[in-house]
C-alpha cells in the first residue's frame, strides 16, 4: 500500500497550476499555429480558384470571338455564293442569247 501523500504546499499547488496553464498555452499556441497554416492553405486555394476562373473567363471570351468570326465568314461567303450564283445565271442567260441569235 502506498502511503498517503501529504497535502501540497500553496506554493507547489500554485506550481502545479502554472505548469497547466503553460501546457493549455503551448497547446492553445499548437493549435492558433495550425489555424494560422490553415487560413495560408485556404488563402493559396482561393488565389488559385481566381486564376483558374480567369483563365476559364479568358478561354470563354475567345471561344465566344472565334464563334462570331467564323459565322461572319460563313455569311459572307453565302452572300458571295448568291452572288456568283447570279452571275452565272446572268452569263447562262447571255450565252442562250448570243445561241438563238446565231441560230437565227
Amino acid at each position: 500500500m502506498t502511503s498517503p501523500q501529504p497535502p501540497l504546499t500553496a506554493i507547489e499547488r500554485e506550481t502545479q497550476s502554472i505548469k497547466q496553464l503553460n501546457e493549455l498555452i503551448q497547446h492553445s499556441i499548437g493549435s492558433l499555429s495550425s489555424i494560422s497554416d490553415n487560413f495560408n492553405v485556404f488563402h493559396d486555394n482561393l488565389s488559385n480558384s481566381n486564376k483558374l476562373s480567369k483563365i476559364y473567363s479568358d478561354i470563354y471570351r475567345e471561344n465566344r470571338s472565334l464563334n462570331e468570326t467564323l459565322l461572319e465568314i460563313n455569311n459572307s461567303n453565302i452572300e458571295k455564293d448568291e452572288e456568283l450564283d447570279t452571275q452565272i445565271s446572268s452569263l447562262e442567260s447571255q450565252i442562250a442569247d448570243l445561241k438563238n441569235q446565231l441560230n437565227s
